[in-house]
């Protein structure tokens, strides 16, 4: 019998200058890359990215959009977000 992976958490710390800043809690194409792995191999449910005071979590349902998400076309040359997450969401629902 598989054993399913409950729940990866991975830390986005930030430090600047010897100062520690929030980092993002949204997934890097890496991020999800790596959840994509470990939900072939192990059955991974949920992902969660925290900086150390904010956590977001990430139910493996949503892979595919957050792997449109991550696509170029979603942003600028100069790597500002063009669409959301929820618009990317609301596309798939009615494409």
């Amino acid at each position: 019998m598989r054993r399913a992976l409950e729940q990866n958490l991975h830390n986005h710390n930030v430090f600047l200058g010897g100062k520690a800043v929030l980092g993002g809690t949204a997934p890097s194409c890496a991020d999800v890359w790596a959840w994509r792995v470990e939900d072939e191999a192990y059955g991974l449910k949920r992902a969660a990215i925290t900086n150390g005071f904010v956590t977001t979590v990430f139910d493996m349902s949503e892979a595919a959009a957050f792997e449109a998400f991550l696509a170029p076309e979603n942003f600028t040359a100069d790597g500002r977000q063009i669409r959301t997450l929820a618009e990317i969401r609301e596309a798939g629902a009615h494409g």
